[in-house]
C-alpha cells in the first residue's frame, strides 16, 4: 500500500475519481473483496496497521455504496436531463 500511495499521480486521480464510471464488474469485484477480507476494511483494524490507509478504505466502501445510489437513480438522472433539454429548446 506505501508503494502504491507513493506513486506519481496517485492522489490526483483518487481526488478526481468518478463513481460514475463504476461498472457492475467493477462493483462486484471491489463488494466480493470487501465481503471476503472485512477486516481489511474495517476502520479500527487498520488504523492499527497503517493510519495512511484507514480513510483510503473508508473512501473505497463509501465509493462502492455510491456507485449503487447512482445506478438506483440513473432512470431519473437521464429523465431529468431529458426534461432539461427540452427546456433549453424553448
Amino acid at each position: 500500500m506505501k508503494r502504491f500511495l507513493g506513486q506519481s499521480g496517485v492522489i490526483p486521480s483518487i481526488l478526481n475519481f468518478d463513481a460514475g464510471q463504476v461498472t457492475n464488474k467493477m462493483r462486484s469485484k471491489v463488494g466480493k473483496l470487501i465481503d471476503s477480507k472485512p477486516m481489511s476494511f474495517d476502520a479500527a483494524t487498520i488504523a492499527n496497521v497503517s493510519r495512511a490507509t484507514a480513510p483510503l478504505a473508508a473512501w473505497v466502501k463509501a465509493n462502492v455504496r455510491y456507485s449503487e445510489v447512482l445506478l438506483k437513480i440513473e432512470p431519473l438522472t437521464k429523465e431529468l436531463n431529458g426534461l432539461v433539454d427540452k427546456l433549453q429548446k424553448f
